[in-house]
């Protein structure tokens, strides 16, 4: 198989679609799986994780999920661009990088 993933630091929402919307163009139609990874640099972030969550269900070609499925991980269902009834399941990584040690 392929494993196909991008990986982007956190900076809101904009990032996210960005995100999604190159793996599903990377996707073709017999891969079903996708992994978004995101790093953030962030203070807060149990914040962070919460506007991640929050996000995932409004992204393009959204279909259902958005569940957690560990502290720093999700998961939901999205279509493929050309293909409505071509469902794939993306997986979102998030890890912190804030750091207050100086």
């Amino acid at each position: 198989g392929v494993f196909i993933a991008e990986c982007k630091f956190w900076e809101g929402k904009k990032i996210l679609e960005e995100a999604v919307s190159q793996v599903l163009d990377y996707l073709t139609w017999r891969q079903s799986h996708g992994v978004i990874i995101l790093f953030s640099r962030n203070q807060g972030f149990t914040s962070v994780l919460e506007a991640v969550k929050s996000a995932i269900s409004t992204l393009p070609m959204y279909v259902k999920g958005a569940e957690q499925t560990n502290t720093a991980r999700f998961k939901a269902v999205h279509h493929l661009k050309e293909d409505e009834k071509r469902l794939i399941e993306i997986h979102y990584l998030v890890y912190n990088l804030c750091s207050t040690k100086g």
